[in-house]
């Protein structure tokens, strides 16, 4: 891989520079790369928040709970699998994202969790709808004001909490900790990460610039966007969980 680590180098550059406008104006509007996402199999933070859900909700029956910017619905129909009594419904404000995520429900497949499409700063919902409700990847993209705003506002939608979860965004966690009030409980756990916003980046050099393009045909001429994930891979990180009540 040696001969594409001057490639990957750029990208983790570009990726760093991402601002959230680009993120939902690019890479979550991008068909190929949802159709991608929507196909890759559960990874270890998603297994994890799972698990971690079930033991903060453990006797409660039939919980109900929500997941904010869900993207293609992994960690939702996750919990819905593994918590097999639970009503979950995932918010997104990408129209292709949740598109995507409601193809299996038009399939019949079950259980599936409820996607809908919209912003997380006007949820659709009245105050404790839920149990609990879940961010995961989402408050990176916000500044200090919009984070404690957003969890505000999840705060009033569940009756028994909120977990906000960041992976290897220490610093965001943080501060975000030091700045809430009432009852916060940080928990960190080392992990392997898929590197999304990497896999995107790749994905946008692969078609703009012909060396590049040529060096992956090599590798992989039936499939190249499958070596462009291989590219982005997965690296070991700590995810970050901040659980309030």
């Amino acid at each position: 891989m040696s001969q594409f680590q001057r490639y990957i180098d750029e990208a983790v550059t570009e990726c760093q520079a991402l601002s959230f406008k680009e993120k939902t104006e690019g890479l979550w509007t991008d068909p190929e790369v949802i159709r991608y996402f929507s196909r890759l199999p559960i990874d270890g933070p998603n297994q994890h928040l799972t698990k971690s859900i079930e033991t903060v909700l453990d006797g409660i029956n039939e919980p109900r709970i929500l997941v904010v910017g869900g993207g293609v619905g992994r960690l939702g129909r996750n919990i819905s699998i593994k918590i097999p009594d639970s009503y979950v419904v995932e918010l997104d404000s990408s129209f292709g994202m949740v598109q995507e995520a409601n193809i299996p429900s038009v399939n019949g497949d079950n259980p599936v969790p409820h996607f809908v499409q919209a912003d997380a700063f006007n949820m659709p919902f009245q105050h404790f709808s839920f149990d609990y409700a879940i961010a995961n990847g989402l408050v990176r993209y916000f500044d200090l004001g919009e984070q404690l705003d957003l969890i505000e506002r999840m705060r009033r939608t569940s009756r028994f909490g909120v977990t906000i979860s960041e992976g290897k965004a220490k610093d965001i966690i943080y501060r975000l900790a030091d700045n809430l009030n009432g009852s916060v409980q940080l928990i960190e756990t080392e992990m392997p990460m898929f590197r999304m916003s990497l896999f995107y980046m790749l994905l946008k050099s692969y078609r703009q610039d012909n060396e590049f393009r040529a060096r992956v045909t090599l590798q992989d001429k039936k499939d190249p966007v499958a070596f462009l994930a291989q590219l982005a891979g997965s690296s070991q990180g700590i995810l970050y969980e901040l659980r309030l009540k």
